[in-house]
């Protein structure tokens, strides 16, 4: 989020959306489209999870779960790079990867995109919203505040 520093002549977009996800089964064809980055960063996350075992902890804030903290930079760098080798190599197997991978496919019921910038007299703000049918409705522009 920008809060609002944005250069004259700049314009950005900010998109929102409500509605549920479905858990899906992780095909090799969504490897084939999903960043080769993103397949990686959770499967060395995952590597570094069963690392640490049951050390793992609860964060503080109360609401993310147990989660990983960065303790040691170096060998995150580490186990990251070896991944990305050995997933360009085609070196991990199926079964590693799907353990690591969560596809989840998000179904909108209500999106909204609000639109503008510092040369902007008003910002744009549209709304769509599914009806009782599950038909989108026409967008209904919104005051942008």
């Amino acid at each position: 989020h920008l809060q609002g520093r944005y250069l004259p002549g700049e314009t950005a977009e900010q998109w929102r959306g409500e509605g549920f996800c479905e858990r899906m089964v992780l095909t090799k064809e969504m490897l084939d489209i999903l960043p080769s980055y993103t397949i990686t960063s959770m499967i060395a996350s995952k590597r570094l999870e069963l690392e640490k075992g049951e050390q793992v902890q609860e964060l503080q804030d109360g609401v993310s779960g147990k989660r990983l903290k960065v303790e040691n930079k170096n060998h995150l760098l580490e186990v990251m790079q070896k991944t990305r080798l050995e997933y360009e190599n085609g070196d991990i197997s199926f079964e590693e990867i799907d353990a690591a991978v969560r596809p989840f496919r998000f179904h909108p019921t209500r999106l909204e995109c609000m639109a503008g910038g510092p040369d902007s007299v008003l910002w744009n703000r549209w709304e769509w919203q599914v009806d009782e049918d599950g038909m989108w409705k026409d967008a209904s522009a919104l005051l942008s505040h």
